[in-house]
């Protein structure tokens, strides 16, 4: 698979568009561009994660992502949110320390670690984060002191998931991601990228927007 590298400030104005063309608000959009230098800084999958959850929405308005809530009752057929939403909503809703929240089914949930990190920093407390089983921790001071071994396993959902955050009495450890400079992101998301990112410098449209990324049946 071919790849090229970004500068983190380059990764962050290109979702930051990407999610303006495919119909988020500017705030939102910047939320978005924020959350991905977040997760590309620690080494994660930040481009490709953005890409294929762009993708994964092709076409559809971000309003009927909106989460309904936090916390609430999720049945089997229940609507999939938004990961930046859900974010947001998480940034307001768990600062406080002894908070423990259940999301509704997310895509590409691992998009929201960045605005866990933030409720961990800002209450001062360690937290944990559970998406399918498999746990990612952070400290009082919002870093990553434990990622599953096989870590994968939460970047390449291609299926809406519930996290579970559970604040921590104790969450002490060294952060387990060395800072980086540079975003590697796969050619083939890149393009969905940039395709997204163009459609901010014309009047958008449904058509215009569905020739952005491979569409609801991308699950490589």
């Amino acid at each position: 698979m071919s790849t090229k590298e970004l500068s983190i400030g380059e990764l962050e104005a290109l979702v930051l568009k990407a999610c303006r063309g495919a119909g988020y608000s500017w705030g939102l959009s910047q939320e978005a561009g924020r959350a991905a230098a977040w997760l590309a800084i620690r080494g994660l999958p930040s481009a490709d994660l953005f890409a294929f959850y762009l993708s994964q929405i092709n076409g559809v308005d971000p309003v009927s992502l909106t989460p309904s809530g936090l916390n609430i009752d999720v049945t089997d057929n229940a609507r999939p949110q938004c990961p930046v939403m859900t974010g947001a909503l998480l940034s307001d809703y768990g600062k406080l320390a002894g908070t423990n929240v259940d999301t509704g089914p997310i895509y590409s949930p691992a998009i929201i670690l960045p605005f866990v990190a933030y409720c961990a920093k800002s209450a001062k407390t360690g937290m944990c984060m559970n998406i399918n089983g498999a746990e990612v921790w952070l400290n009082g001071d919002g870093e990553l002191t434990s990622l599953p071994p096989d870590y994968d396993q939460i970047f390449d959902l291609n299926r809406p998931s519930i996290v579970r955050i559970a604040c921590l009495d104790e969450c002490d450890g060294v952060p387990v991601t060395s800072e980086s400079r540079r975003a590697v992101v796969s050619e083939s998301r890149l393009q969905t990228l940039e395709t997204l990112a163009h459609l901010t410098y014309v009047p958008a449209s449904d058509q215009s927007r569905s020739g952005a990324g491979a569409g609801l049946t991308d699950n490589d």
